[in-house]
């Protein structure tokens, strides 16, 4: 028989063993006490108080790991997660997809295929390639307005009220939303961020720019 004397663990010193810890506990000095370790751990608490780290914005912490919770996210909800991954961070942007749920990583996989078999690079590409397939994606919703109602859906808008000209996009059809999509992507190609203020209506108005993508818009 052990001759432990209140020794919750380890040995007796006569060859006896008093008891073993529960998983998370070290045996010191013959008492089981919690196990203070980040060791193995990306985020949460270390048992006793100190914080292990915390995950990026994309991901929960599970059980001391940094995880993203699969099965319920839609295209557009894949989209805004890869957003949040930093260049070519490629674990970072499939663990996105896997956090879509089964239509929403199909439409993805429309759409990344898309730009895969065309190799778009710009918004160019996706301008004259993968409009449709972006529009799936992107825009949860649809409705009934074509492209050039949906602009003049966003003409009633304040000019600050940017929540207000996002909302008229899912009010498009598909297809309008594709063209939208098409005619968006072209200006900000030809006329990014720090361009002359005449640059947009140059690029509408010049066939060899935007023009066409604007004509197409109009038309009804």
């Amino acid at each position: 028989m052990p001759l432990c004397g209140g020794l919750e663990c380890g040995f007796d010193g006569c060859g006896g063993v008093c008891g073993f810890c529960e998983a998370g506990e070290l045996c010191q000095e013959g008492l089981c006490e919690t196990e203070c370790t980040c060791e193995g751990k990306e985020c949460g608490d270390d048992g006793c108080g100190t914080d292990c780290g915390a995950c990026d914005s994309v991901y929960s912490c599970v059980e001391n790991m940094c995880e993203i919770i699969e099965g319920s996210w839609s295209c557009t909800e894949i989209l805004g997660c890869q957003d949040q991954c930093g260049p070519n961070e490629s674990l970072c942007m499939e663990a996105c997809v896997q956090g879509g749920d089964t239509n929403g990583q199909y439409e993805y996989q429309l759409y990344a295929t898309c730009l895969e078999n065309h190799e778009c690079a710009d918004k160019l590409c996706i301008a004259e390639h993968c409009s449709s397939q972006t529009a799936i994606c992107e825009y949860e919703e649809s409705g009934a307005l074509s492209c050039g109602e949906i602009i003049s859906c966003q003409n009633q808008c304040a000019a600050a009220d940017q929540a207000c000209i996002d909302g008229c996009i899912p009010l498009g059809t598909i297809a309008g939303q594709a063209e939208y999509i098409s005619l968006v992507y072209c200006i900000q190609f030809f006329c990014p961020l720090g361009s002359q203020p005449d640059c947009v209506n140059f690029a509408l108005s010049d066939a060899t720019l935007c023009a066409d993508y604007y004509q197409d818009c109009l038309e009804p």
